[in-house]
């Protein structure tokens, strides 16, 4: 990156730039959140089979936030500090409640908020960014956008066969359920992680001659 970008507010031929610049804030708050609550719960879990993948994971959110730290634009009263934030106060809320089950049999509530609510719903974003995505001028964003994409699908997969691995017993099952609704509803009124525009109520299907 050379450091110099457009004023926000000028439209770069995809989303108008304050806009991106907006999003990719939310983006590397939230993957630094993800990065310091998986690392914790990296350390507490007693499950050993869980440990590593939870490192791993913690480890890909730090780079990503990193990836999008260099996204950021820069200008007078402008810096990636100032523009790395949650969307709003329900998506603070939903962090808060995300981290909330505590316990050595907890680690399926925590691996269900983070891997069947959190993640679908960044890949969702995420790709509702890339689909706006102008060819001609967000080529950097784009390349990023692909990338994490890429882990965070990998990441989903390897989390959903960990969490089917642990629930097993009714209870745990109920229990992980009732958790994923309380996020679940948590996330949608909040207007989803990034505003209302990257939570698919727009959606209408793959474009022709795609899956």
């Amino acid at each position: 990156m050379d450091g110099h970008h457009p004023a926000p507010g000028v439209h770069s031929g995809g989303l108008a730039l304050r806009e991106s610049a907006r999003r990719m804030g939310a983006y590397r708050w939230i993957e630094s959140r993800l990065f310091e609550v998986l690392g914790a719960w990296a350390v507490s879990a007693p499950e050993l089979e869980v440990k590593p993948m939870l490192t791993a994971h913690a480890r890909e959110h730090a780079w990503h936030a990193e990836l999008w730290r260099e996204q950021l634009p820069t200008a007078a009263e402008i810096t990636p500090e100032g523009l790395t934030r949650s969307a709003n106060e329900g998506i603070d809320a939903f962090f808060a409640a995300l981290v909330e089950p505590d316990g050595p049999e907890r680690t399926s509530e925590r691996l269900v908020g983070a891997y069947r609510v959190l993640l679908p719903r960044m890949i969702a974003a995420y790709s509702a960014h890339l689909a706006v995505a102008s060819s001609v001028c967000d080529g950097p964003v784009i390349r990023v956008l692909r990338l994490v994409l890429r882990d965070e699908v990998e990441a989903w997969s390897s989390g959903e066969r960990a969490i089917q691995a642990l629930l097993g017993t009714e209870e745990q099952v109920r229990a992980a359920a009732r958790h994923q609704g309380r996020l679940e509803w948590m996330i949608t009124d909040a207007g989803g992680l990034t505003g209302p525009e990257t939570t698919g109520s727009g959606f209408t299907g793959p474009e022709k001659g795609q899956p």
